[in-house]
């Protein structure tokens, strides 16, 4: 048996997190199924007697008390695709199966119970790499201003042994992004070599460089999705936020060819006083293609401090009206009832974490606090020591401000910590927080009552 290179898998506490990218389907588990799963990764073509025996020394007990159980799960496995047939398992031998997937009973989906058990525990789940800060297009409201030659970008050495060290850590995935991702010279190897690490792999990229011969060996690793950036509906707004003429179609030729090839495939905007008027073209063509529009609305300064209120939209009406396409489209389900939200201001620092090109480590990408670099310290040690981490953790939205702690829009609240300290110099709402959360509410009151 060995399993399916598609397959994803970490312990978390008491959970299991599987993640099948070629099925797109998420499996919980308790921690004794991480013990099976590790075992025939790290064994692969073991038969059913040999994962029992291994499994009956880790953790001393007799083989044959552990083998009926074994082998029923491995059945599941099986049925799920999770598990390959190699050696005695091509026999002919079967196993007894329900071929059920695996739910939280908390009604939650597995993705946000398990990142809530990440967040509650500092539990590194997933890492941001900038690979670097090159672009080849030139977006009007984009928050990188850096010079493209601030630093020495990290190579695929230092790479490699970010990702083991990742790995080592607990973490399950890793965006790769920019800038654009794909102008890294070593950005194949990159994600190769988190494949062969079983760190499953985003990709956020505008396209623009995913030729045909670039594409071919990109859908060969099968990431579990790839996102691009689009800012309408039609060429005249895209291009025209790009500075790129010609942007738009080459984007979409681009996410054409990774939908038809069965990967996860996103359209990821910003929606800003430059686009807000086309954004329902944008919802339409996601909709045409069957690929989701995950939107933005808050705006952050650039690393240099460039302001970004010539892009934020103008009142609260204005982001209800891009709300209510939201939910019209099925972008946001509106929920019958509010639900209160953790007092924890956001994942970052908690469930994750951001290395730029040159090595700074970062609580998010969009944080300028600098918690290490990692040319010159482990992660582990960073994670586990940096002074600035341990105050990130104990905030709670009363530290934003004393109105923070008590405000009625609160739970419809995404104050980005990141985006706020570039604007103020300190944990304060930023200049659209408090518009998008009230928005947010006024919009839930109102599509409840219909």
């Amino acid at each position: 048996m060995q399993l399916h290179p598609d397959v994803y898998f970490q312990r978390y506490g008491t959970y299991t997190f599987l993640r099948h990218v070629g099925e797109r389907k998420d499996f919980l588990y308790n921690d004794t199924a991480f013990a099976v799963l590790k075992y025939v990764e790290e064994h692969p073509g073991c038969s059913c007697i040999e994962l029992c025996r291994g499994l009956a020394l880790e953790f001393e007990t007799v083989q044959e008390e552990l083998e009926q159980d074994v082998r029923a799960f491995a059945g599941e496995l099986y049925e799920s695709d999770i598990l390959i047939k190699t050696g005695e398992e091509t026999s002919g031998r079967r196993f007894s199966s329900d071929g059920k997937e695996e739910q939280p009973l908390s009604g939650k989906s597995i993705q946000d119970l398990i990142q809530e058990q990440c967040c509650a525990n500092n539990w590194l789940q997933n890492a941001c790499l900038e690979l670097t800060y090159r672009c080849n297009e030139r977006c009007i409201h984009c928050y990188i201003d850096d010079s493209p030659c601030a630093g020495e970008e990290l190579g695929f050495e230092t790479y490699k042994k970010i990702l083991e060290e990742l790995k080592e850590m607990g973490c399950m995935s890793v965006l790769l992004t920019g800038g654009e991702p794909l102008l890294h010279p070593d950005f194949l190897k990159i994600a190769r070599y988190a494949k062969e690490l079983r760190l499953m792999t985003d990709i956020y990229t505008n396209g623009l460089a995913l030729r045909q011969e670039l594409l071919k060996q990109l859908l060969l690793l099968k990431p579990n999705s790839i996102s691009f950036s689009f800012y309408g509906g039609r060429a005249e707004i895209h291009d025209g936020i790009t500075g790129v003429p010609g942007s738009f179609e080459r984007s979409l030729e681009a996410m054409k060819a990774c939908r038809k090839a069965g990967i996860d495939t996103y359209i990821k905007t910003v929606v800003m006083r430059q686009n807000a008027e086309g954004y329902e073209e944008l919802l339409k063509l996601g909709k045409k293609m069957g690929v989701k529009v995950l939107s933005s609305l808050s705006i952050i300064p650039t690393h240099k401090g460039r302001s970004a209120a010539s892009f934020r939209l103008p009142d609260v009406e204005a982001y209800r009206r891009i709300l209510r396409l939201e939910y019209e489209y099925g972008n946001l389900i509106c929920q019958k009832e509010a639900v209160n939200r953790p007092d924890l201001i956001c994942a970052s620092g908690r469930s994750t974490l951001s290395v730029d090109p040159f090595g700074n480590v970062h609580p998010c990408n969009g944080s300028s606090l600098v918690l290490g670099n990692c040319r010159e310290t482990p992660l582990a040690f960073i994670w586990e020591h940096s002074p600035l981490l341990k105050e990130i953790r104990r905030l709670r939205y009363k530290d934003v401000s004393e109105a923070c702690g008590s405000c009625p829009d609160r739970n419809w609240c995404s104050i980005c910590m990141g985006g706020a300290m570039r604007e103020n110099g300190k944990l304060a709402p930023g200049g659209d927080t408090c518009l998008i959360a009230r928005a947010a509410r006024e919009e839930f009151l109102s599509l409840r009552k219909l």
